[in-house]
């Protein structure tokens, strides 16, 4: 069994380095799925590939963005390097896991036989007070994860990691493959620094909002939503903020290590349970197999595909992207 990263990048030539060598040590195998960087990340990626063996690029084309599309052309890419048993985790540029996949796996699912894994959000960001104190730093493109101490919990959460079947390709609807087996009941803890320099959050505002407006008609998750310099940055007087610790990780997860979350409803721990054990008998009773023969016989599903950039948009995001790094806006 390996653990599996696929890391979908654009222009994150600050932070990508960083978080590679993370992946790569984390990790068993490194996929990077780049949709069109201008910024030189590319270059980085390709350096670190003579330093770690267990980095690969599988698509390094200008590809529009779409939560589904993308990621269904991304796994369909790293079926190649996958084999029956493997786990897939998802990881985007700018997110570190904040316990090793394998041991999470082994102390959280082997023994009860799950097979999927959601994630637990720390999301990191500057503070008004450490950009007015450290300007020198905050104003460059440096980044140096020893300097970002507080953090929000995001109640948003994703599927982090799955156990890969061949059959999975065959039962792709959304972002993800249908009928996964059963779900862990503890999250894995991912680190997530999306406001990292003043530079940087003006930058990726200005490109996001771009991307926005070319393609206006797409629905866009809430994480795209526009924000400003002020609403990025953190202060100290918000009681959500919160002061990171190695330990609090761990706390956490403890915490956790039940059926329930305690951010949860009474109406959404009852659905939340409901799922599970309708997982659960699906699972005991048809087995997995049966399941994956009888959706690729009746459930129709398209090639997975993405769209290309054309000319026009790659030559406007490339001055857009000029114009941010001049900060001349």
């Amino acid at each position: 069994m390996k653990v599996i990263s696929i890391v979908i990048v654009q222009d994150e030539a600050d932070i990508v380095e960083e978080v590679l060598r993370d992946a790569a040590l984390m990790t068993d195998l490194v996929l990077i799925y780049d949709t069109g960087s201008v910024d030189g990340t590319l270059d980085m990626i390709c350096k670190l590939q003579s330093e770690f063996l267990n980095i690969h690029i599988i698509q390094n084309k200008p590809v529009h963005f779409h939560e589904f599309e993308t990621r269904r052309h991304a796994l369909l890419l790293a079926s190649n390097y996958l084999k029956d048993g493997d786990w897939v985790a998802w990881l985007d540029a700018d997110e570190f896991f904040g316990i090793k996949p394998s041991l999470f796996i082994k102390n959280y699912c082997e023994f009860q036989k799950h097979n999927w894994i959601r994630h637990r959000h720390y999301n990191f960001s500057p503070t008004e007070v450490q950009v007015e104190e450290y300007p020198e730093y905050f104003y460059s493109s440096k980044f140096d994860r020893t300097r970002y101490i507080y953090y929000k919990e995001y109640p948003y959460t994703e599927t982090k990691l799955f156990q890969y079947r061949t059959s999975c390709l065959k039962t792709i609807v959304g972002r993800n493959p249908r009928w996964l087996g059963s779900l862990c009941c503890v999250r894995i803890p991912i680190l997530h620094y999306p406001y990292r320099t003043v530079p940087q959050i003006k930058r990726r505002t200005l490109l996001r909002n771009f991307s926005k407006k070319q393609f206006s008609s797409e629905v866009w998750g809430r994480h795209w939503k526009e924000i400003s310099l002020s609403s990025a940055l953190y202060t100290l007087t918000d009681t959500k903020v919160k002061e990171y610790y190695p330990q609090i990780i761990s706390k956490d997860l403890l915490r956790l290590d039940g059926c329930y979350d305690s951010r949860e409803s009474r109406l959404q721990r009852l659905f939340t349970v409901t799922k599970k054990n309708v997982a659960r008998i699906m699972t005991i009773a048809i087995g997995l197999e049966c399941i994956d023969k009888f959706l690729s016989k009746k459930l129709e599903v398209s090639e997975p595909s993405v769209r290309y950039k054309d000319s026009n948009f790659i030559a406007e995001y490339k001055k857009m992207f000029l114009v941010a790094e001049q900060n001349d806006f």
